[in-house]
């Protein structure tokens, strides 16, 4: 089926988010099948959720599912002292506007295949129609740093599809997809003991997780308007990664550098010892999530082996291998040479200070 296929390539990039991926794959269906009404060719989600729990990851993942890249139209509702906040809004939706020059609908990717109900050819799209091909990805940061009228004037454009920048260009919802980000209800996602995250039943565990939803949708309602809300598809509540999510996050952000020096002859070999090291830097930040993990992953793994990358000290069929060894707070990497480099069996291996 063909849902199925979109969970299973967005769960091969996504971790500890099920109900962001069960949503993003509802909404594909629902345009790759033509059944939308005419007049709501479009869908639109708020993704409720801490920094680094993975809201602009599903929508970056789902462009490299659809496209082939990360194709994705970023807008930010932060208008600063500026007098007009919707018309700088608009301003950033002009990628949208029938006829634009501005290249943002990408052709989809080699892997993916064309999309299902696609022409072969790019005819023109009837006047009021979808646009053939994927649907196009509008990622809106921090929507509630928008000024309270902007919230308004977004529901009236979710519900009409079409709306006149200040530049004169018509901006077309058809065959998109938005999603809005949001930080609300951060602490309440975070406070796992008090809604009963912790230790608890599933049935415990399945009422408190439908009582964090009706806490989130009554804030997102609060904060942005009824009538901002009910022009949503769905609110989805972006749950706190628990350790086997931040390991699961860290062995693929490893191994997609792996695999990038694999292509330059050279492997790398995480050590349990590393992976645990780096596993309880993230877990012991204050807000432990994803940011914090590639963040600690880049300077403790990535910054050592770029250095002896641009150093030369890494030659084709090369090892590295990181370990850590406590009470140490830093990692440990030794670098074996490749059988063919000439050198005794025995001075292979080599360990490189840390590199601070």
């Amino acid at each position: 089926m063909f849902s199925e296929m979109i969970r299973e390539a967005l769960g091969s990039q996504v971790v500890g988010q099920p109900d962001a991926i069960d949503a993003v794959a509802r909404g594909v269906t629902r345009l790759a099948s033509g059944l939308t009404p005419s007049e709501r060719t479009w869908c639109a989600y708020l993704f409720l959720g801490p920094p680094g729990t993975g809201r602009a990851h599903v929508v970056r993942s789902l462009a490299r599912v659809l496209h082939g890249r990360e194709a994705v139209l970023d807008v930010s509702c932060k208008s600063g002292e500026r007098h007009d906040p919707w018309g700088e809004f608009l301003r950033q939706l002009e990628p949208l506007a029938d006829g634009s020059t501005t290249p943002f609908t990408p052709a989809p990717g080699p892997h993916s295949g064309p999309f299902p109900g696609a022409p072969s050819g790019p005819p023109p799209c009837p006047a009021g129609g979808p646009a053939p091909g994927p649907p196009r990805l509008v990622l809106v940061h921090d929507v509630e740093a928008g000024r309270k009228e902007l919230f308004s004037r977004l529901a009236d454009l979710l519900e009409s599809g079409q709306a006149m920048s200040p530049g004169g260009k018509c901006i077309r919802l058809d065959g998109c997809m938005l999603f809005l980000t949001s930080s609300l209800c951060t602490d309440q996602i975070l406070d796992e003991t008090r809604l009963g995250f912790s230790g608890s039943t599933a049935e415990v565990e399945e009422d408190a997780g439908a009582a964090l939803r009706e806490i989130c949708r009554e804030e997102a309602g609060r904060v942005l308007g009824l009538d901002l809300l009910i022009q949503l598809d769905n609110v989805v509540v972006f749950r706190k990664l628990e350790e086997e999510h931040l390991a699961g996050v860290l062995d693929r952000h490893i191994g997609r550098m792996g695999r990038w020096l694999q292509a330059r002859g050279v492997r790398v070999e995480l050590l349990p010892a590393a992976r645990d090291h780096l596993l309880t830097l993230a877990t012991g930040a204050r807000r432990p999530g994803a940011y914090d993990l590639v963040r600690i992953s880049r300077r403790e793994v990535e910054f050592p082996i770029g250095d002896l990358l641009v150093s030369g000290a890494l030659e084709p069929g090369a090892t590295v291998r990181i370990d850590h060894r406590a009470p140490d707070e830093h990692l440990h990497f030794s670098v074996e040479a490749a059988e063919s480099s000439g050198a005794p069996a025995g001075e292979r291996i080599r360990e490189i200070p840390v590199l601070a």
